[in-house]
């Protein structure tokens, strides 16, 4: 469907190699810090389980927010990936940088 968003959206990047929620097991384990592979493992459920018990029941219902095209976990994370990439960004305040914290 067109959407305001389309032009932004195709611009965004295909895949996020380098978020550990896309790491397969064995590159998991190969991870260092403890709290690091905890915190993707908590966020990995997360994004399973809301995949399944939110998006999968509306989809295809009228209150489906995706107009009939399927959300997966997958999806889920892509766009979960996509917001916190563009969370901090490089900004100018009051003549001196920040990293946006």
């Amino acid at each position: 469907p067109q959407s305001f968003f389309g032009p932004y959206l195709r611009n965004l990047p295909f895949e996020f190699w380098g978020v550990p929620v896309f790491y397969s097991a064995p590159e998991l384990r190969l991870m260092q810090d403890p709290s690091l592979v905890e915190s993707t493992r908590d966020r990995c459920r997360f994004l399973a389980e809301f995949a399944e018990r939110v998006l999968a029941p509306l989809h295809r219902t009228e209150r489906d927010p995706f107009s009939g095209i399927a959300a997966d976990v997958n999806a889920f994370g892509w766009g979960f990936a996509s917001a916190a990439s563009r969370a901090l960004r490089h900004v100018e305040v009051g003549g001196s940088a920040t990293n946006g914290l």
